[in-house]
């Protein structure tokens, strides 16, 4: 099953499941063109269930649960990639609450709340409103500039001014009335937004609770990175070694490569670890593996596909074993 026809199928089968789910924004291109993560919101399940949901989902269809990393509270970026084939992969982003930095900023009843369905597309998306907040809510939160959210925010107010006046006002604290003409309304969210003040908490950075101390604690305990033991394998940068590992090494923050991690190493490894990277290692003799380091065994003649597989099973059988404990 190619890209396209999994990432239809996966919104059609989670609605089938009494799952009721919405993209929540860049939805008009997909899925023919997918630039980046699909950011999506869910709810009517718990994130165990949505999880191992989507586990199951992509082991029916020869794809693969590679990574899953919790970003913030309940807010979980996973990668799904084909076992075998093209190795296409397709990366979503699902929430509940939209949270940033430790800020709540959006419910999750806030982001379903009048969602549609419109016609060539699988899945659910939000109502004009909503998704003006959802995009002023994550410019903000990244420090973007107004710039760069103005034609779709000028798209959406001319969609249904009303809605989005309504929205803006209920959910974000907007000084705009809801019977403001578009151009109006445009003008004044546009001047509102540099010193907004419901967004000034987390324009002044990162707020630690008690819900991301636990996810750090959780992210410590099992890593999102990866140490691979390449067995028999002569040189991490071998031309071999890199071609094996071209659709993998997107899927990690930063990788690093050495010959041979010896006891002294394996502390800086578990922090590279932490910090979602793939460590690749070789050497001549096999090494023990285990949760945290896996072994590859480049002796036995496996070409360079069923390599691959290899890695992205042992990712995958990582990833549900920890899901498989989840609420």
């Amino acid at each position: 099953m190619d890209r396209e026809a999994f990432f239809d199928a996966f919104w059609k089968e989670l609605r089938a499941k009494g799952r009721s789910s919405v993209v929540l924004h860049s939805w008009k291109n997909l899925p023919q063109v997918i630039e980046s993560d699909v950011d999506y919101a869910v709810s009517g399940c718990t994130p165990g269930e949505l999880l191992r949901f989507l586990a199951d989902f992509c082991r029916k269809r020869s794809w693969r649960l590679v990574q899953v990393i919790e970003h913030e509270p309940d807010a979980f970026f996973c990668v799904a990639m084909q076992h075998g084939g093209g190795f296409e992969q397709l990366a979503l982003d699902v929430t509940w609450d939209y949270r940033r930095l430790g800020h709540h900023l959006l419910r999750s009843e806030d982001l379903q709340r009048g969602s549609r369905r419109i016609k060539g597309k699988s899945f659910s998306i939000p109502a004009p409103g909503v998704e003006a907040c959802y995009i002023l809510a994550k410019a903000a939160a990244k420090n973007k500039d107004f710039r760069e959210i103005a034609t779709r925010l000028r798209e959406l107010i001319d969609e249904n001014t009303e809605d989005c006046a309504r929205a803006l006002q209920e959910r974000l604290a907007c000084p705009v009335l809801p019977d403001t003409a578009a151009e109006a309304c445009y003008l004044k969210v546009r001047q509102w937004y540099p010193d907004a003040p419901v967004f000034a908490p987390i324009r002044r950075g990162r707020r630690f609770g008690i819900g991301e101390v636990q996810l750090y604690l959780r992210r410590c305990l099992r890593p999102t990175g990866l140490w691979l033991n390449f067995a028999g394998a002569p040189s991490p940068d071998s031309p071999q070694m890199v071609e094996i590992l071209k659709p993998i090494e997107p899927l990690f923050r930063r990788v690093f490569r050495s010959i041979r991690i010896g006891w002294i190493g394996i502390p800086k490894t578990f922090s590279r670890m932490v910090r979602t990277s793939l460590v690749i290692e070789t050497g001549n003799r096999r090494q023990a593996g285990g949760e945290w380091r896996q072994v590859i065994d480049l002796s036995d003649g496996a070409d360079t596909e069923e390599l691959r597989r290899q890695i992205l099973e042992k990712m995958a059988m990582r990833v549900e074993r920890r899901i498989s404990t989840m609420s």
